[in-house]
């Protein structure tokens, strides 16, 4: 369930995402600003809200996709396929053919079988390599499922070209949420020789993705990252997801349960990994009552998941009805929801006007329970 903030008067019952669109936009001028020259485009998947896609294409961010239902999507807002990417390298048959039709051109591969694949379901297609670079120091590191060598990317691209496909250029992913510069610069790297080997082989790159794995609210900058950035010669694109939602959204949830279990504290509420936090890094919470002793409290969902446990934190304690206000929690949060054990999935409430804190709705950025 979603709805609109503009008219609500008070908070909707828990739990609810509180998401502003303007503030993922700003984050998509940060990038901008601290990457001069690339082309941002949003990962869909991380937040596929249509209000914040269409915040997002009316700021002249573009899209990275991954599936069909995707590409439906952003479709049926009017996004145009030039505005697309698919860097995913393993796509089904019906998905590529969807990609080929819609006039979606880049597409991307990291092994002899998805090159066959594109030839066979869109002939004549721009193909990009998917490198394999180190993801040390990321949250999620993704090195392993996918990725190809460059001296593979050089051999596969031969190929690309007796299948009648045009080899565009490369793409990598450093793992989610990567804070390591060490690790983007030999990422970068192996990219720039990937570059050179391509014109060796009189294909030019058209275009380098740097794909995702932007830090947010991390000691690492991505001024920081920009400052290292290679002179490519060629059209460069970045594929943020948490960097542009993270900050625009909030999840609020309530406290339905509490209990002492060996000398800790323990918080359950109607939100947990399940609805809404399996992604939520734990950092900033605010809660309702700052004049109440403070505790070190575990913070629980409501399943009978042993698992849905969120974090533990030192809060002012925590009380049944208590509201909690999660932040950074608009990546990964409603697009990996789920109804589990009949626990509902948290509403969103879009903020179409930002309003001053003790207004009703507020900000996310600023939401105090």
């Amino acid at each position: 369930m979603r709805k609109s903030a503009t008219n609500s008067a008070s908070p909707a019952a828990t739990p609810y995402l509180l998401l502003d669109p303007a503030h993922a936009v700003l984050n998509a001028e940060l990038l901008r600003d601290a990457l001069p020259g690339v082309d941002v485009h949003y990962a869909f998947k991380c937040n596929p809200d249509l209000a914040l896609a269409r915040a997002l294409a009316a700021a002249g961010v573009g899209f990275e996709i991954a599936s069909l239902g995707e590409l439906e999507q952003l479709r049926s807002i009017e996004i145009a396929p030039s505005r697309l990417l698919c860097l995913h390298p393993v796509k089904s048959p019906a998905f590529v053919r969807a990609l080929h039709a819609a006039g979606v051109e880049v597409l991307a591969f990291d092994s002899p079988m998805e090159l066959e694949k594109i030839a066979v379901c869109a002939p004549g297609s721009h193909v990009a390599a998917r490198l394999e670079v180190p993801n040390a120091g990321s949250r999620v590191p993704l090195a392993g499922k996918f990725g190809c060598s460059v001296e593979e990317a050089v051999v596969l691209f031969q190929q690309a070209r007796k299948r009648g496909l045009k080899p565009a250029g490369i793409t990598m992913h450093v793992g989610s949420q990567c804070e390591s510069l060490a690790t983007w610069e030999q990422a970068l790297a192996i990219c720039q020789s990937a570059v050179e080997w391509m014109r060796t082989i009189d294909s030019p790159p058209t275009l380098v993705s740097l794909g995702g794995g932007w830090p947010v609210d991390s000691a690492l900058t991505v001024e920081a990252i920009g400052e290292i950035l290679p002179d490519f010669g060629c059209r460069v694109t970045a594929e943020p997801g948490r960097f542009l939602a993270a900050s625009a959204g909030t999840l609020v949830a309530r406290v339905i349960g509490t209990a002492e279990r060996d000398g800790v504290a323990w918080a359950y509420l109607d939100a947990g990994i399940h609805q809404g936090l399996f992604d939520w890094r734990p950092g900033s919470v605010k809660v309702e009552h700052l004049d109440r002793p403070r505790r070190r409290m575990q913070l629980a969902g409501p399943t009978c998941d042993s698992r849905d446990v969120i974090a533990v934190m030192e809060l002012p304690e925590l009380r049944v009805g208590d509201r909690v206000a999660f932040r950074n929690a608009g990546a990964y949060s409603s697009s990996l929801a789920t109804s589990f054990n009949g626990f509902p999935p948290p509403q969103v409430i879009v903020l179409d006007e930002p309003r001053p804190l003790g207004s009703g709705v507020t900000r996310p950025q600023d939401v105090t329970p």
